[in-house]
């Protein structure tokens, strides 16, 4: 209760809540309006990560991501748009309950989480740069798999290295923009900007879903933004 009238409290106009348990359940009801406007609070997110993955997914990226349209998202999950709908409508569900049963416990590290996603970046920067594979040892595991563009899921961190390198050394460069971290699914926004001669290389943006466990990628799925 405490945390969702400090949510309230943050909002720009504040509306004040009535005297009696059917407002303030209607505060608790209003998963939606809190996950968005409490997007950074620690408890928000332990809720989150109570969910089963499919709906956490679905969640984090509808509210934190820009790739939030129900047409990206199925296309990241491999779903149709309407078990998106489905998941999402489960996951506001169980939020309502799992937000006040994680108010008052103990939650995880999300620095340590950021700090990992970073790392993440900070590998890919460095394979950009220096073309070395062994820049993407830390943070991917030998048998990692992987889907791009095309759809077609492949496998292992050297066929992963070999497609990147190809789009490097056409002068593609890739810039990290954003990181949305999770204690077993992250996210990671780049931004994609192609050299002058091939305009219409790349798409304009990356989303990219890292399924990680003990510290590094063992499954990458990346949506790309349409282009312009």
């Amino acid at each position: 209760m405490v945390n969702v009238c400090r949510a309230r409290l943050r909002r720009r106009a504040p509306e004040p809540l009535g005297a009696d348990a059917a407002d303030l359940r209607g505060a608790l009801d209003s998963v939606q309006e809190i996950v968005e406007r409490g997007a950074l609070r620690d408890w928000v997110w332990a809720a989150v990560e109570r969910l089963p993955e499919p709906q956490r997914v679905a969640i984090m990226l509808r509210h934190f991501s820009t790739a939030h349209s129900y047409d990206a998202i199925a296309d990241i999950c491999d779903v149709p748009v309407g078990t998106v709908r489905s998941r999402l409508n489960t996951a506001r569900k169980q939020l309502a309950d799992e937000l006040l049963a994680t108010a008052a416990t103990a939650h995880t590290d999300r620095d340590r989480l950021r700090d990992w996603t970073l790392a993440a970046g900070a590998a890919m920067l460095a394979f950009q740069r220096s073309g070395n594979p062994a820049s993407l040892e830390s943070v991917y595991s030998p048998e990692v798999a992987f889907r791009m563009a095309d759809h077609v899921e492949r496998r292992g961190r050297a066929r992963l290295a070999a497609g990147l390198a190809r789009d490097f050394e056409d002068g593609v460069t890739a810039r990290v923009v954003r990181v949305i971290p999770g204690e077993h699914v992250a996210i990671a926004e780049l931004v994609l900007e192609n050299p002058r001669e091939q305009p219409l290389h790349c798409p304009p943006a990356v989303t990219q879903l890292h399924y990680h466990d003990a510290g590094r990628t063992h499954r990458l799925v990346s949506h790309y933004a349409p282009r312009p």
